[in-house]
């Protein structure tokens, strides 16, 4: 089993990630996972969040003390890539 830490900045999935592979995201740390993405095995904890897009896919997500999840059916990307969710 391979576990890897977010804490800090943003981390995008957008591909298959592999069941062995487990997230933990933490402090100030994103898990942003976008359409096409799938991820098993998430703990969101002390500050951390999970942005989960529409066409992505989480599966058992635990949310612990101070850690947040979001879930969004459709965002706007502006020219600058930032996203503005609606």
């Amino acid at each position: 089993m391979t576990t890897i830490t977010v804490s800090s900045g943003t981390r995008t999935v957008s591909t298959v990630i592999p069941s062995s592979t487990d997230f933990l995201v933490e402090s100030h740390g994103v898990l942003d996972v976008v359409h096409g993405g799938v991820v098993t095995g998430t703990t969101i904890s002390n500050g951390g969040s999970e942005l989960v897009s529409s066409g992505a896919t989480v599966n058992a997500t635990t949310i612990d003390n101070g850690g947040t999840e979001n879930v969004h059916a459709r965002y706007r990307q502006r020219r600058d890539h930032q996203r503005w969710w609606l």
